[in-house]
């Protein structure tokens, strides 16, 4: 009786696993750049969007945007929304925050520039006498709210 013939060996299949995983890995980087491009990687971590309350606009993410809202929230007089957007960072309680634009009639914010988290810019409040006082500095914005301020009267 003839020995059996060995069982011819398939080819090995080591360069077509390699070739799938090779194009996982690329398709993977690929949607991860895509990703990050689009969410703003290099500038900082992007600042979530703050919740809008009854008949308000939802605030647009980043920390100039979280500045504007700030700012915005002051000038319609919605000190609580200004408090949660980072005043209660400024002062110890809500009243002396309150009271601290007893005599502001309007602010004007104009954004200088913004580098990471921290926006710079120069502020200009109408008093409700006519007058009007400026404000320069800086305003360091963390998860949508505004964690430091930096900002000195300059006139």
């Amino acid at each position: 009786m003839p020995s059996p013939q060995p069982r011819p060996r398939s080819r090995p299949r080591r360069p077509l696993v390699a070739a799938i995983v090779a194009a996982i890995i690329l398709a993977l980087a690929g949607g991860l750049f895509a990703y990050l491009k689009h969410n703003g990687a290099g500038q900082g971590r992007p600042t979530p969007t703050v919740a809008a309350s009854q008949g308000e606009h939802a605030n647009p993410v980043g920390p100039a945007a979280t500045v504007r809202a700030y700012i915005a929230a002051i000038n319609s007089h919605d000190y609580a929304r200004a408090w949660r957007l980072g005043g209660r960072n400024s002062t110890s309680s809500f009243a002396s925050f309150k009271q601290g634009f007893s005599t502001t009639a309007n602010d004007t914010l104009n954004i200088e520039s913004v580098s990471g988290n921290v926006v710079t810019g120069r502020l200009s409040a109408l008093q409700s006498d006519g007058s009007v006082k400026t404000y320069h500095g800086t305003y360091t914005v963390r998860n949508g709210v505004i964690t430091k301020f930096n900002v000195r009267q300059t006139g």
